[in-house]
């Protein structure tokens, strides 16, 4: 049976949606979110323990996400973006520290021998009940709610020209500290490698 909506109910559906989308006044459980994608296990790349940082970002409580990208000559370029009732929204229905992240993670096992090439993702939350988690992973290895909140942060990020800034945004000395220990923990990460030659016939 088909529902149709009278003038009047449609009219404040209407106002309902806009407003969820306009005010940005959405109670939401975590404090502060931190994402970075980075490269390891590439000896180039590498300089006594350090890592190749591509992407950081900070998202606050008030959906306000900042981030940084380096460019294909290793410039930095920054970024401000906020985000929307629905995009908050989304990230808290995951991003609230019901769950221990690493709950997302639905692949442990990777076939030895076997390179990986990509990069890795680090994800800390900070709940406004100071409760701290975080995790080094895979895209792939997650489940499909935690992707579909990494696609949400890619998608602002792939449309990063609309929201240039000149405000200077640094990653943290304690961040770099802390996605590397985190890493080498990380046992059940793949290793980034060249794929195998192809075999001679």
């Amino acid at each position: 049976m088909k529902v149709i909506l009278g003038p009047s109910l449609l009219f404040f559906t209407l106002l309902f949606i806009g407003n969820l989308n306009a005010q940005n006044n959405i109670n939401v459980h975590f404090f502060k979110i931190i994402w970075v994608e980075y490269i390891a296990d590439l000896p180039q790349k590498m300089h006594n323990d350090t890592l190749a940082i591509d992407l950081y970002a900070e998202i606050n409580d008030k959906g306000v996400m900042s981030f940084l990208e380096r460019d294909a000559k290793n410039e930095e370029r920054y970024f401000t973006y906020q985000m929307t009732n629905m995009q908050l929204l989304a990230l808290d229905s995951v991003l609230n520290g019901s769950n221990p992240l690493k709950k997302y993670i639905e692949n442990f096992d990777h076939i030895e021998g076997m390179p990986y090439a990509g990069q890795y993702d680090y994800l800390s939350l900070i709940t406004k009940g100071n409760k701290k988690d975080e995790i080094c992973f895979v895209y792939s290895d997650m489940s499909e709610k935690f992707k579909n909140i990494l696609s949400l942060l890619e998608e602002i990020t792939y449309k990063k020209k609309n929201y240039e800034t000149s405000t200077v945004l640094s990653v943290p000395p304690q961040v770099k500290s802390s996605v590397l220990n985190l890493h080498k923990k990380s046992k059940y990460l793949p290793l980034i490698g060249n794929p195998p030659p192809p075999v001679s016939q």
